[in-house]
């Protein structure tokens, strides 16, 4: 460990003397004489408004490495003949584009011949379904909501708010901005808000990757943000609902009270060398699931408690009737702030860029606990009588820079550095994160009036009942209070050369350190201070805080205090360390281009260390009968996992309007990290005290879950506006996580349990 430590501080300090890059792409092509056809040797090839050009060589070839993604100019010039400007040339990530010239000679110098390209309906250097929006689909795109646009896309399905790809679960997809990873490690998903009028280009690649990229057996999406023109440009967008006041209809349809104002500004700073790009946005969504409701109103309320003496002392109830509004559902609010932005030194032959990523969602939700039924009520219209309601409050950033060091002009050294944070907070509408006051019905009693809502100080009342339906009482709390927290450290380093006319050659590889915290507890757990007769929750035996409260604590005590380390108290497990897993990579690609033939070959080798526990015999545990928790002699690390990922793409351009390609590979990602980890206090909870408690159960020494992935299709140009890319896929994923129940030996003295493991398999096709 000390010895990558000392790894990254060289890398780290080694970084100012490179240079920062966005993600580019490349430009080929053959310059000609016009009348006879033959190749100009020699010709300057540039890119207007760059330093970036080549020369042709013997055989009018030229090949302009590390261009940034985006729309360009190109120019030819050579000796005698006229220059030809080719104009609104689009660069893509990691693609290569073609421009070639025709010069015809020039009997009087003038002005250079400009034509505007158009872009290609086919494709023939891609080996594999590759979905690309940029800048100028996205303006023109009735559409607003980043993941809305990508559903539009071929492959992807959105449902529940979540991007599948070709059948694969969410957390099966991966995702780049700016070339890092902007995925929450805990749950496989994407935690960055994206802005649409920030983005200038992204891709969907469904029917594989390249070696270059790992932890995503479905697919990617790769973002790229815009950078500053030369220009000063500002734009503001706002769009919005409130049209009607709440219940009222207009035009057929009723106010949800949504909108979204997006303000953009780039331009030059100090001189055009230096370019920036800013982009902010609010959206906001009074019902964030816009469920149509024509409204009702509630009377008579029956409350069949007060049908016993001995509950509620008897007390009328203070609620007499409600009218649920028409339109939108009250109290499940969504506002999200976002900011990105991008800086850009550009002082040749040195290039810096940085890049930002910045967003705050707060989500409001009011389901609530029945206690009569004895489970979670997920219908907000259950809980209109309840003025009280809860938010998540997720705040995520991502830092990344790409730096390059331009060996020569067919050679570049590239390394990079990045760091995410995503957090998660719950918050109550009368305490906030402040938890432990949740169930002090005194403190609630402030905020409903004096109405009583509690059997006693920390139990709260039974529900209304009504028509058969049981409603929240106004002050009902929430049971469980979460937060969690999680970053990273990345490292990438990568080296690309152009051999000859035909390979371009990469090689690389990355590290990614992670510190997760997660905490998890039932609030209704303060009720112990009643049934213990103290005043501190540090006075609460510990064993009945655990049983009472099942908390989940890695990187907290279990009272939601931060902890770096392990913690005991008594002979008691208090706090667990955060986890610290740890993935790196390292992968070699050729690829290889000729007229009739593209090839994409490449491995990956793909490093997991989870930094996890498992049992040593998870038929015969141990516990301490005394603190009922397993002893230290039960573990054993987790093996660090890794494996060599073949990929291997073809390309066969038949002609300019034909295309046939192939793609064969292997991938494998981690399954969720919250399944991978639990506390100590938790296991014995659901091991020992308590039992299996189904909702929550815990995996031990998961590994990667491992996909082979295989398509074939064809491309075809329809007469000069349209073309179809038709193209049929295989996969086949192993060692999906699934439940699966342990029963240990007799001589343990412990009931069968269930734990997550590895198992579940699964075939797509189409």
């Amino acid at each position: 460990m000390k010895a990558i430590q000392r790894f990254l501080w060289v890398v780290l300090l080694a970084m100012p003397v490179m240079l920062f890059a966005q993600s580019s792409g490349k430009i080929v092509g053959v310059v000609k004489d016009k009348s006879s056809g033959e190749p100009l040797p020699g010709v300057n090839v540039f890119i207007t408004g760059t330093t970036l050009g080549a020369a042709t060589d013997v055989d009018g070839f030229y090949v302009i490495l590390n261009v940034p993604v985006g729309v360009y100019d190109i120019q030819a010039s050579f000796v005698g003949y006229q220059e030809v400007v080719l104009s609104g040339i689009r660069i893509t990530a990691d693609k290569t584009s073609e421009a070639n010239f025709d010069l015809g000679e020039a009997a009087i110098e003038g002005q250079a011949v400009v034509i505007t390209a158009e872009k290609p309906l086919v494709e023939k250097y891609t080996t594999q379904s590759v979905s690309l929006v940029t800048s100028e689909d996205l303006e023109n795109i009735p559409i607003r909501g980043f993941n809305n646009v990508i559903a539009t896309q071929n492959s992807v399905v959105l449902q529940d708010g979540n991007i599948h790809i070709r059948g694969g679960r969410p957390d099966e997809v991966g995702y780049y901005i700016d070339g890092a990873s902007s995925v929450n490690p805990l749950n496989n998903t994407q935690s960055i808000y994206v802005i649409q009028d920030a983005v200038e280009e992204f891709q969907v690649q469904a029917g594989g990757y390249t070696a270059e990229f790992g932890g995503a057996n479905a697919g990617i999406v790769r973002t790229e943000l815009r950078t500053g023109s030369k220009q000063m440009k500002f734009s503001v967008d706002f769009q919005t609902d409130k049209f009607a006041s709440a219940g009222e209809k207009f035009l057929g349809t009723y106010s949800y009270r949504h909108h979204t104002g997006v303000a953009t500004i780039s331009g030059p700073l100090f001189n055009d060398k230096i370019r920036f790009f800013i982009a902010g946005e609010n959206s906001f969504k009074g019902d964030r699931a816009t469920r149509f409701s024509e409204g009702f109103t509630l009377t008579d309320l029956v409350d069949a408690n007060l049908r016993n003496s001995d509950v509620n002392n008897g007390n009328p109830d203070t609620v007499a009737s409600y009218i649920y509004p028409n339109g939108f559902t009250p109290k499940q609010e969504e506002d999200q702030w976002a900011l990105q932005s991008t800086l850009l030194f550009d002082f040749s032959p040195v290039q810096l860029r940085l890049s930002a990523s910045y967003s705050d969602r707060s989500q409001q939700f009011t389901s609530f606990y029945n206690s009569a039924l004895g489970s979670m009520n997920l219908t907000p219209m259950l809980n209109v009588l309840n003025d009280r309601y809860y938010q998540d409050v997720f705040t995520n950033t991502l830092l990344s820079a790409k730096l390059t060091y331009i060996l020569s002009p067919k050679t570049i050294l590239d390394g990079s550095v990045s760091y995410f944070k995503s957090k998660l907070d719950m918050e109550d509408s009368y305490f906030g994160s402040d938890w432990q006051s949740w169930y002090d019905s005194s403190a609630v009693s402030q905020h409903t009036g004096g109405a009583v809502t509690f059997k006693s100080q920390w139990e709260p009342e039974e529900d209304y009942l009504f028509n058969g339906w049981f409603f929240a009482r106004n002050g009902e709390p929430w049971r469980r209070y979460r937060k969690q927290e999680q970053d990273y450290l990345g490292l990438a380093l990568n080296l690309v050369t152009q051999a000859g006319r035909h390979h371009e050659l990469k090689f690389g590889g990355d590290f990614r350190q992670y510190n997760l915290r997660r905490f998890l507890i039932n609030a209704s757990v303060m009720n112990e201070l009643n049934v213990n007769n103290v005043s501190n929750v540090e006075d609460v035996p510990i064993s009945s805080w655990a049983s009472s409260g099942n908390p989940v604590n890695y990187g907290y005590d279990i009272y939601g205090n931060k902890a770096d380390s392990d913690q005991f108290r008594n002979g008691y497990q208090t706090a667990d360390a955060p986890k610290k897993p740890i993935f790196g990579s390292f992968y070699v690609q050729d690829k290889i281009e000729y007229n009739d033939l593209v090839i994409n070959a490449g491995l990956r080798y793909d490093y997991f260390d989870s930094k996890g526990q498992t049992f040593r015999d998870i038929l015969n545990p141990v516990y301490d009968q005394n603190t009922s928790t397993f002893t230290d002699d039960n573990w054993e690390d987790v093996k660090a996992f890794q494996q060599v990922s073949p990929r291997l793409g073809f390309s066969f351009p038949i002609s300019e309007k034909t295309v046939f390609y192939m793609q064969y590979g292997k991938f494998i990602q981690m399954p969720q990290l919250q399944d991978n980890y639990s506390s100590s206090q938790r296991y014995a909870y659901e091991y020992i005290s308590a039992g299996f408690s189904f909702q929550a159960p815990s995996g031990f020494g998961l590994k990667p879950q491992r996909t082979t992935s295989y398509e074939m299709g064809f491309r075809q140009q329809m007469g000069s506006f349209a073309a179809i890319d038709l193209s049929g896929f295989y996969r086949n994923i192993k060692g999906q996580v699934q439940v699966e129940k342990i029963f240990p030996n007799a001589s343990s003295g412990l009931q069968p349990f269930n734990i997550l493991a590895n198992g579940d398999f699964a075939t797509t096709k189409g």
